[in-house]
């Protein structure tokens, strides 16, 4: 059990001009700290860290579980630090570390099997610091770090049901950060989500600190990253570990759609169509994204007064989005009071369509899912 031992002679051997790859469970290198930083990376020592049992591992509990070596080794100058997605990637990355001279580097990969994919017959050298998209979409867009992709695809399959075509993005690589994916992300989405199967101080506080410290946090970017919670976990299976931490598809998707969706909606009474309250409408325009007018009246009553308002003073020249409910300007025939407004989309399944359209979700497809509203 002499981890520290094994490093120190990993840094021997590769002063020497080996390649050794030092294989350690995440939880065990923890002991070996010290001598990664000592005799490994102020030396710059091109030392392989092979790092399994990374994120939670079921019934091994909490002295096992390896939830805290990209926030330790992040911490570290010169380290490149990389996770696998699948079992093809870990290949690859067994010949990124290979080939890597330059300093220590390190990849991580969880207990358990692999997802399943095809594997390449040898695996590529990746460049080092570059991350790829997977899926290609817009609005929301979900970064993962680690084996979490599996999920995050699941996740990005259910939110495409619901209207929404997320972008998925693997980001191989903690450090160092592909800033250029993290910033193209940032800026062509309204909404980013980042997972990883670590805890705070690892991938997501990184992200968020390249974030912050060059402005991409000052506009209207939702940045929600998904990470082990911050407490230690008794004994229990790995998928119902994940499942309580909301790193399953289900808690990928309920984080998307709470970021997508911000707060609970405002509800307001007009009560007066004249006078307007127009404290009350500058109010709802100034500190909302969305505005959403209904009305049991057609063209030009409540929401044309309203919009009136809104364009005279200003209040349509900026972020908001304005759009007044009302009955169409059509005559309709005999049918159910229920059913003529459920055609004018003045029921609950169209005031959520409205809502959730202006928001950026696909028309069609929100209105396919509301059917069942």
């Amino acid at each position: 059990m002499s981890y520290h031992h094994a490093v120190s002679f990993a840094a021997g051997m590769a002063s020497e001009g080996a390649k050794p790859f030092c294989a350690i469970y995440s939880s065990f290198l923890q002991r070996a700290y010290d001598q990664v930083i000592h005799d490994v990376a102020i030396q710059g020592l091109p030392v392989r860290f092979a790092i399994d049992r990374a994120g939670y591992v079921g019934a091994d509990g909490p002295t096992h579980a390896g939830n805290y070596d990209n926030a330790y080794l992040g911490a570290i100058p010169g380290i490149v630090q990389m996770a696998a997605a699948d079992e093809a990637e870990l290949r690859h990355m067994v010949a990124t570390a290979a080939a890597y001279d330059k300093g220590p580097i390190s990849f991580r990969y969880p207990r358990g099997d692999g997802m399943g994919v095809d594997m390449p017959a040898r695996g590529e050298v990746l460049p080092i610091g570059k991350g790829r998209i997977v899926r290609q979409g817009a609005t929301i867009a979900l970064l993962s770090y680690g084996t979490r992709l599996g999920e995050v695809l699941a996740a990005a399959d259910k939110l495409a049901a619901l209207g929404l075509n997320p972008t998925v993005a693997d980001a191989r690589f903690l450090k160092p950060l592909d800033e250029a994916l993290i910033a193209n992300l940032a800026q062509n989405h309204d909404v980013l989500i980042s997972t990883e199967e670590g805890g705070l101080g690892g991938f997501g506080s990184h992200v968020a600190t390249f974030l912050a410290s060059n402005g991409l946090l000052d506009g209207k970017l939702r940045f929600r990253p998904l990470m082990i919670p911050d407490t230690f976990v008794e004994h229990a299976s790995q998928a119902d570990m994940y499942a309580d931490a909301g790193l399953d598809r289900v808690g990928i998707v309920a984080a998307a759609r709470r970021a997508a969706l911000g707060p609970s909606p405002t509800v307001a009474d007009a009560r007066f169509l004249k006078p307007l309250d127009e404290a009350l409408i500058a109010n709802l325009a100034q500190n909302h994204d969305v505005l959403i007018s209904t009305e049991e009246g057609g063209l030009g009553g409540f929401g044309s007064h309203v919009a009136t308002f809104l364009a005279a003073n200003g209040l349509l020249d900026g972020k908001l989005r304005f759009r007044p409910l009302m009955i169409p300007d059509t005559f309709v025939e005999h049918a159910s009071q229920a059913d003529m407004y459920a055609d004018a989309g003045l029921d609950r399944a169209g005031i959520v369509a409205a809502a959730l359209t202006a928001l950026g979700y696909d028309q069609a497809a929100m209105n396919a899912a509301l059917g069942k509203v």
